[in-house]
């Protein structure tokens, strides 16, 4: 399978994912949080997929979970591994979209208000179809910080699209992805699980193995737009935990 091909079928294999993801359930931000907080709070539920695969031709299962969005004030920074307080936080992450391979869509990285800010379009011309961001690799050292939680908490807001967050440890075999889906207007922290991260190739097809995530052997985390849905979009990230 050549990369051109090998990343459109991942792309379209990642966009039945949330699409599948976001037909059964519509999440709406409340109108005001339901208890007496500020109101750079807010508390409420995102889907994400979780599927678990086996190297057995004879079993294989997927199920719904779900993250946890828990309240929090903004610039919580809850020990972040990447924290976007200036201008110089987000050197090192970069820009991958589908023009490798021929797309058209666009995207730039910004600082705005101690947030890193990714926007653009997404288009779907030309058998493209994804736009993303990749982290700088991360140290040893830091990583092993992520071995004793429980999963990657994303302090973020968005347009109301859904993003596949990758982690990498530096296995030719590919990844882990799961998806979030981050507020409109308000900053939220996203824990997700590393139960819910599933493996994906590098093209982000489904990648059959027994081989366990293990955080402490992270390199690098890319967030992929990949809903299909053409036009604008806008993700800021506060922090990476």
């Amino acid at each position: 399978m050549s990369c051109r091909a090998g990343i459109a079928a991942g792309v379209i294999g990642v966009v039945g994912l949330l699409t599948s993801c976001s037909s059964e359930s519509v999440i709406e931000s409340p109108s005001q949080p339901s208890v007496d907080v500020p109101s750079t709070y807010v508390s409420y539920e995102s889907p994400v997929l979780t599927s678990d695969q086996t190297t057995s031709t004879e079993a294989s299962s997927t199920e719904a979970s779900t993250t946890t969005v828990t309240s929090v004030a903004v610039g919580e920074t809850h020990d972040a591994v990447f924290l976007f307080d200036n201008d110089d936080d987000f050197v090192g992450w970069n820009v991958v979209n589908d023009t490798v391979m021929g797309g058209v869509s666009s995207g730039e990285l910004t600082w705005v208000d101690d947030a890193m800010v990714f926007t653009g379009e997404l288009s779907l011309d030309n058998n493209g179809g994804f736009a993303s961001v990749r982290s700088p690799l991360v140290d040893s050292s830091v990583a092993a910080r992520w071995a004793e939680r429980s999963g990657l908490v994303i302090e973020a807001r968005g347009d109301g699209r859904s993003w596949a967050v990758e982690v990498r440890t530096g296995s030719a075999s590919g990844g882990w992805i799961a998806t979030v889906t981050p507020p409109v207007d308000v900053f939220a922290s996203i824990e997700v699980p590393w139960r819910d991260f599933t493996p994906v190739t590098r093209f982000l097809d489904p990648r059959p193995t027994d081989e366990p995530l293990d955080p402490s052997r992270i390199t690098l985390i890319a967030l992929y737009l990949v809903d299909g849905i053409e036009g604008s979009f806008s993700l800021e990230v506060k922090s990476l935990s």
